[in-house]
Protein backbone atom coordinates (compact mmCIF):
# COMPACT_ATOMS: atom_id res chain seq x y z
CA UNK A 1 0.00 0.00 0.00
CA UNK A 2 3.02 2.26 0.11
CA UNK A 3 2.78 5.13 -2.35
CA UNK A 4 -0.99 4.91 -2.77
CA UNK A 5 -3.31 7.68 -1.82
CA UNK A 6 -5.73 6.93 1.03
CA UNK A 7 -9.27 5.92 0.12
CA UNK A 8 -11.58 8.71 -0.79
CA UNK A 9 -8.79 11.12 -1.70
CA UNK A 10 -8.85 12.89 -5.03
CA UNK A 11 -5.25 12.18 -5.87
CA UNK A 12 -5.33 11.21 -9.55
CA UNK A 13 -1.74 10.20 -9.86
CA UNK A 14 -0.61 7.91 -12.59
CA UNK A 15 -2.67 4.73 -12.68
CA UNK A 16 -1.29 1.28 -13.27
CA UNK A 17 -4.39 0.46 -15.31
CA UNK A 18 -3.97 1.19 -18.97
CA UNK A 19 -7.67 1.64 -19.74
CA UNK A 20 -8.16 4.28 -17.07
CA UNK A 21 -5.66 6.68 -18.63
CA UNK A 22 -6.57 6.09 -22.25
CA UNK A 23 -9.21 7.98 -24.17
CA UNK A 24 -12.66 6.41 -24.40
CA UNK A 25 -13.08 4.07 -27.32
CA UNK A 26 -15.56 5.14 -29.94
CA UNK A 27 -16.19 1.77 -31.57
CA UNK A 28 -17.58 -0.01 -28.51
CA UNK A 29 -21.01 -1.48 -28.92
CA UNK A 30 -23.92 -0.75 -26.66
CA UNK A 31 -24.17 -4.41 -25.73
CA UNK A 32 -20.50 -4.45 -24.73
CA UNK A 33 -21.07 -1.55 -22.31
CA UNK A 34 -24.01 -3.31 -20.65
CA UNK A 35 -26.63 -1.08 -22.24
CA UNK A 36 -29.71 -2.81 -23.56
CA UNK A 37 -30.07 -2.02 -27.24
CA UNK A 38 -32.95 -2.45 -29.60
CA UNK A 39 -31.78 -5.11 -31.98
CA UNK A 40 -34.08 -6.88 -34.40
CA UNK A 41 -34.86 -10.35 -33.18
CA UNK A 42 -34.93 -13.14 -35.66
CA UNK A 43 -35.83 -16.73 -35.05
CA UNK A 44 -32.77 -18.90 -34.83
CA UNK A 45 -32.60 -21.40 -37.67
CA UNK A 46 -33.41 -24.96 -36.72
CA UNK A 47 -30.34 -27.09 -36.23
CA UNK A 48 -29.68 -29.16 -39.32
CA UNK A 49 -28.79 -32.50 -37.79
CA UNK A 50 -27.71 -34.06 -41.08
CA UNK A 51 -24.75 -31.71 -41.39
CA UNK A 52 -23.68 -32.35 -37.82
CA UNK A 53 -23.30 -36.12 -38.10
CA UNK A 54 -19.83 -36.30 -39.61
CA UNK A 55 -18.16 -33.73 -37.30
CA UNK A 56 -19.90 -35.26 -34.28
CA UNK A 57 -18.79 -38.76 -35.26
CA UNK A 58 -15.21 -37.63 -35.86
CA UNK A 59 -15.07 -35.79 -32.55
CA UNK A 60 -16.33 -38.84 -30.66
CA UNK A 61 -13.76 -41.09 -32.34
CA UNK A 62 -11.01 -38.58 -31.45
CA UNK A 63 -12.19 -38.71 -27.83
CA UNK A 64 -11.56 -42.46 -27.74
CA UNK A 65 -14.83 -44.12 -28.73
CA UNK A 66 -14.79 -46.91 -31.28
CA UNK A 67 -16.30 -46.24 -34.71
CA UNK A 68 -19.40 -48.31 -33.82
CA UNK A 69 -19.85 -46.58 -30.44
CA UNK A 70 -19.46 -43.16 -32.03
CA UNK A 71 -22.01 -44.03 -34.73
CA UNK A 72 -24.55 -45.23 -32.18
CA UNK A 73 -24.09 -42.14 -30.02
CA UNK A 74 -24.39 -39.92 -33.09
CA UNK A 75 -27.62 -41.71 -34.01
CA UNK A 76 -28.95 -41.18 -30.48
CA UNK A 77 -28.06 -37.47 -30.60
CA UNK A 78 -29.95 -37.18 -33.90
CA UNK A 79 -33.07 -38.64 -32.33
CA UNK A 80 -32.81 -42.12 -33.84
CA UNK A 81 -33.89 -44.90 -31.48
CA UNK A 82 -31.17 -47.44 -30.78
CA UNK A 83 -32.71 -50.66 -29.49
CA UNK A 84 -30.58 -53.61 -30.59
CA UNK A 85 -29.54 -51.96 -33.87
CA UNK A 86 -25.91 -51.10 -34.58
CA UNK A 87 -25.98 -47.97 -36.74
CA UNK A 88 -23.32 -46.87 -39.19
CA UNK A 89 -22.77 -43.28 -40.29
CA UNK A 90 -24.08 -43.81 -43.86
CA UNK A 91 -27.23 -45.44 -42.46
CA UNK A 92 -27.78 -42.51 -40.10
CA UNK A 93 -27.38 -39.97 -42.90
CA UNK A 94 -29.72 -41.96 -45.18
CA UNK A 95 -32.39 -42.15 -42.49
CA UNK A 96 -32.11 -38.44 -41.71
CA UNK A 97 -32.37 -37.68 -45.43
CA UNK A 98 -35.55 -39.76 -45.75
CA UNK A 99 -37.00 -38.15 -42.62
CA UNK A 100 -36.44 -34.71 -44.14
CA UNK A 101 -38.10 -35.75 -47.39
CA UNK A 102 -41.09 -37.06 -45.47
CA UNK A 103 -41.25 -33.98 -43.25
CA UNK A 104 -41.36 -31.65 -46.26
CA UNK A 105 -43.94 -33.80 -48.05
CA UNK A 106 -41.71 -34.78 -50.96
CA UNK A 107 -41.98 -38.49 -50.21
CA UNK A 108 -44.77 -40.70 -48.94
CA UNK A 109 -48.39 -41.25 -49.77
CA UNK A 110 -50.45 -38.35 -50.93
CA UNK A 111 -54.24 -38.57 -50.91
CA UNK A 112 -54.61 -35.96 -53.64
CA UNK A 113 -52.42 -37.81 -56.17
CA UNK A 114 -54.49 -39.93 -58.55
CA UNK A 115 -53.18 -43.40 -59.33
CA UNK A 116 -52.52 -44.29 -62.93
CA UNK A 117 -54.18 -47.57 -63.99
CA UNK A 118 -52.29 -49.86 -66.33
CA UNK A 119 -48.95 -48.18 -65.91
Amino acid sequence: MAGRAPRGSRDFARSCHRASSSAPRTGASAAGRGVAGTFPTTAEPELDRTRATLPTHRALVRKGLTVAEAANLTAYLCGIPLGDVQWSLPQINRLLFLRELHRTGRIGESIDTPTVAGA
